[in-house]
């Protein structure tokens, strides 16, 4: 990997509750971090062809998981309010390797 990665846009509209698993294989000396990053404005058919490319605003974590944090990495988070969320890389420089992010979800009862 020589560059930054975005994952799929996963729709969580009506659920708050969303776990965020990470997964990275590759060269331990791997430089980069991992936002997890929202819109609200973002929008798709059903056949996931993007109507609108949306604007994407990071949340923040504290603090910000690393390829150097290890692997797997998992975030949980609850009260998300966005219908849209995504994991991006952001590549740090150096180091090859292979990205997995699983997004799950459960609404409040």
């Amino acid at each position: 990997m020589t560059g930054d990665l975005t994952s799929q846009v996963t729709n969580i509209l009506g659920i708050d509750n969303v776990g965020v698993q990470i997964e990275w294989t590759g060269s331990p000396t791997s430089t980069g971090t991992f936002q997890v990053q929202v819109s609200s404005d973002y929008n798709q058919d059903a056949q996931g062809n993007v109507l609108n490319a949306g604007t994407w605003v990071p949340i923040s974590l504290s603090p910000s998981p690393g390829v150097s944090t290890g692997s797997p990495i998992y975030i949980n988070m609850t009260g998300l309010a966005a219908p849209w969320i995504r994991v991006k890389y952001i590549h740090g420089g150096s180091g090859a390797g292979t990205l997995n992010v699983w997004i799950s979800g459960k609404g409040v009862a």
